[in-house]
């Protein structure tokens, strides 16, 4: 039997990452943090205790690495969406495709989000895992806030933290209610009123 090639290690690596990832995040949701082992979580992945602490140092190392994943991941891809319409769009523009990539990153991520909703939440007391949440979002906070300067809307500042915790609220209620949750009308309600104070 050959050796299998590097490529094929790295890929496998990622998998197994990937795997420990999802584990740890369903379990610290459901369960919480403190009480969830490493034990468990990697035997939800599927794979042997010895071999988490190839990828991870510590249940602590984990749970950094598993918001990061689940807060930067969400935020990249939205900053990344817009990115290609900030020098040559309205706000209007820009903000109707932040909305529309919103809309479908909830819509087709529901239970994921509503895992880091429920890990967020535990996070508060843990300096570190809380410093690395805010650093996440400042990097948001700041990218709206320089399309928002860019486009010449005033108050730029509140403005990038209104949108994003309104977005934050519609989420959460979308993630209470779902269907119950008119999501697409509200999000087109909001643009509206948005929009008409400024641009």
């Amino acid at each position: 039997m050959a050796p299998r090639k590097e490529e094929d290690n790295k890929k496998i690596r990622k998998e197994s990452k990937e795997k420990i990832l999802v584990a740890a995040l369903e379990l610290f949701a459901m369960n919480g943090y403190h009480p969830t082992s490493i034990s468990r979580i990697a035997e939800r992945a599927g794979i042997s205790k010895g071999l988490m602490y190839n990828y991870f140092s510590g249940k602590e190392d984990l749970l950094k690495e598993v918001v990061k994943h689940s807060f930067e991941e969400s935020a990249n891809l939205l900053l990344q969406a817009v990115e290609p319409y900030i020098e040559k769009e309205r706000l209007q523009t820009i903000l109707r495709k932040v909305m529309e990539t919103f809309v479908v990153m909830l819509k087709e991520n529901a239970e994921i989000w509503k895992m880091s909703v429920a890990l967020s939440m535990q996070t508060s007391n843990m300096p570190g895992i809380h410093r690395m949440m805010t650093q996440i979002f400042e990097k948001v906070y700041f990218r709206i806030e320089n399309i928002l300067q860019l486009k010449e809307r005033p108050g730029a500042y509140s403005e990038a933290r209104l949108l994003a915790a309104t977005m934050d609220g519609i989420a959460l209620h979308y993630l209470v209610l779902g269907e119950h949750f008119p999501l697409d009308e509200v999000v087109e309600n909001f643009l509206t009123k948005f929009c008409e104070t400024g641009d």
